[in-house]
């Protein structure tokens, strides 16, 4: 990222131009919507479904996330943008095929019609657990900037799971204690 190449910032006066003579960009949503439902997205790099087409009655690989996988809102026909998972989380979070959005002299910009924009604008908190370091391509700074109400990566989960140090190695500690975490928040949120 030391490299990195220049970014040409966009025209917006073009851009709203062409939102307002094709389409209300934040209307089709808002329209459908006549509640705030907890929304959760997992992005977990070698989440492979192939597994599961062995799961019958006596293999359950899912534990006690398989009532979520069999009553919930399940979207499982994705691929990444790329195969790697610093780019497909740029893109998924800022829309921006250039992860040195978050690397280099642009981290600590805001940036405008992004996901996280779109769900702060219909009123939602938004939480970032990551169970590895938040200095990893600086991506606690960058998603403060870009507007996410807290980051917690490993560092905060070790101080609420104490018994989560011992699963500590260089990526991180183990998922369990992320997925701990978001139940919490969930069973507890008054918004």
């Amino acid at each position: 990222y030391i490299e990195e190449r220049e970014i040409t910032p966009a025209n917006i006066a073009e851009l709203d131009s062409l939102q307002n003579e094709l389409f209300s960009l934040w209307q089709p949503l808002e329209s459908h919507i006549d509640s705030h439902p907890h929304i959760m997205l997992n992005i977990m790099e070698s989440f492979g479904l192939n597994m599961f087409a062995f799961a019958d009655e006596s293999h359950n690989f899912l534990g006690e996330l398989k009532g979520h996988f069999d009553s919930d809102f399940l979207f499982t026909r994705f691929l990444s943008s790329t195969n790697n998972t610093s780019r497909s989380v740029s893109n998924i979070l800022t829309l921006a095929q250039n992860p040195s959005v978050y690397q280099g002299k642009y981290r600590n910009i805001k940036l405008s019609l992004t996901p996280i924009e779109f769900y702060k604008n219909l009123g939602y908190e938004i939480i970032a657990i990551y169970s590895g370091n938040g200095a990893w391509y600086n991506i606690g700074d960058f998603l403060i900037a870009q507007g996410v109400d807290k980051f917690v990566d490993e560092t905060t989960l070790m101080a609420h799971y104490p018994q989560a140090k011992q699963t500590k190695h260089k990526f991180g500690i183990a998922d369990e204690f992320a997925y701990k975490y978001i139940f919490e928040i969930l069973q507890n949120a008054t918004k």
